[in-house]
């Protein structure tokens, strides 16, 4: 298997490791990683997950040869589409390290990943209608709408290539990190993740990845809002910000030009929280 697993504390890091014999995603790749996905999110100790590669490019995409069998379509197809649903309904944040080209699925995954660092060197591709094929994992959808109409038909159709600052100036990526610095500030934002409180970070995941119109979302928000006010972990949260806050508050009484105590409250004052 062109992958390797790491438990981190508070998340999971996947290493692609492609090969000459596994060069790109096989029905065994999608099922694994599906398999992968599905455990964390039911792990209350994962936080994320983290996708990374050891190689020079982060994907390139499916294994050509995986396509050129009739009689494998139906199982690659049926794997590719859990893989999908894995990725679209995933409730634990998914975080990527591109480090070098990512083509066709390669691609297109990223699109339902909430924090993409990539490397100056890395490069965004997905010419399916040269491939004979159209785009996937939801992407005819979610691309025209994060880079326009023409942006993406010129993306799908003709081929053209992102740059690191293309893909950042589009929404694809989140920031762009020095090659050598990258995966150490990918781990620093999971594990960021990893220190905040699990429901809420997992009930804020799938919220920005629903698709409702205003007033389904201003119920939807308000009913989790709810929820969430009777968890214990927020809770705690919100009598220690209380706590903060009458200090702070005092502070600025007996001296109006102390603002440090609500300036500097971070995340930090949370942590054990």
């Amino acid at each position: 298997m062109p992958l390797t697993i790491e438990k981190a504390d508070g998340f999971l890091v996947v290493a692609f490791q492609w090969t000459t014999t596994e060069p790109g995603f096989q029905t065994a790749t999608f099922q694994e990683l599906s398999n992968i996905l599905e455990e964390a999110n039911r792990s209350p100790e994962i936080a994320c997950v983290l996708f990374t590669s050891s190689g020079r490019s982060f994907c390139d995409g499916s294994d050509i040869r995986s396509f050129l069998n009739p009689a494998d379509l139906d199982e690659l197809n049926r794997s590719s589409r859990v893989y999908f649903d894995a990725l679209i309904n995933s409730q634990i944040p998914l975080v990527a390290a591109v480090n070098g080209p990512a083509i066709g699925i390669g691609m297109t995954m990223l699109l339902h990943f909430d924090v993409v660092l990539a490397s100056p060197a890395s490069e965004f591709r997905s010419p399916f209608v040269e491939w004979g094929l159209v785009p996937e994992s939801a992407s005819s959808q979610i691309l025209p709408e994060l880079t326009g109409l023409r942006n993406a038909f010129s993306i799908f159709a003709l081929g053209k290539a992102l740059s690191a600052k293309d893909a950042k100036s589009a929404g694809i990526v989140s920031e762009i990190v020095d090659h050598g610095d990258l995966e150490q500030e990918a781990r620093l934002i999971a594990t960021r993740l990893a220190k905040l409180p699990r429901q809420s970070l997992r009930k804020t995941r799938w919220l920005l990845h629903q698709k409702n119109s205003v007033d389904e979302r201003v119920a939807l928000e308000n009913e989790i809002f709810v929820q969430l006010l009777h968890d214990e972990v927020t809770q705690k949260r919100l009598s220690l910000l209380a706590r903060v806050m009458k200090r702070g508050k005092a502070s600025r009484q007996s001296d109006p030009h102390r603002r440090e105590l609500l300036e500097n409250c971070d995340v930090s004052l949370f942590q054990s929280a």
